[in-house]
């Protein structure tokens, strides 16, 4: 990433502002049940009672040696099978359907690594879905909590994630 910032901003002479890639949830606050999209966790309200995020119905073809490998990805990843289709004898086409949080990190690196990159992948986005409904994060540190909300854990599987400083 950080050779193609580099290679934009000179040969074309721009002033480049890379962030992390995010996604927004829909919170309903508790004092007065309105709605509202939160963008970021600074913005996130101090009560929440509900909270959906998006959701995407994930197609994916994968050769059929790296369907287990694939299936775990999906699976680590929140995501909900939806079905399986043999294409052909050496292809299988596999739907699930996945929170956007958890595509827009590394997952496509990920599934082209367990794939050895023969998997092609497609999405649509599904919609908004019940997530979970977190307390704000409290500031650490020198300043306020800045962390995208991608990058967020799931509490069902919590795992380790790499953050640019």
């Amino acid at each position: 990433m950080e050779i193609v910032r580099e290679r934009l901003e000179r040969e074309f002479d721009l002033d480049l502002l890379v962030t992390a890639p995010s996604t927004s949830r829909i919170a309903s606050s508790r004092p007065n049940g309105d709605w509202i999209e939160v963008h970021s966790p600074p913005t996130w309200p101090n009560e929440v009672e509900e909270v959906e995020e998006p959701y995407i119905k994930a197609s994916i073809i994968v050769p059929k040696e790296h369907v287990g490998t694939v299936m775990e990805l999906n699976n680590d990843r929140r995501g909900r099978f939806d079905h399986m289709e043999y294409l052909s004898e050496q292809r299988v086409h596999l739907t699930y359907e996945l929170p956007l949080a958890e595509i827009v990190l590394d997952y496509y690196d990920q599934l082209k690594s367990r794939s050895k990159g023969y998997a092609s992948f497609d999405y649509d986005i599904i919609g908004f879905r019940a997530g979970e409904a977190r307390a704000r994060r409290r500031p650490r540190g020198r300043g306020a909590c800045r962390r995208p909300l991608a990058d967020h854990p799931s509490r069902l599987g919590l795992r380790p994630r790499a953050r640019p400083r």
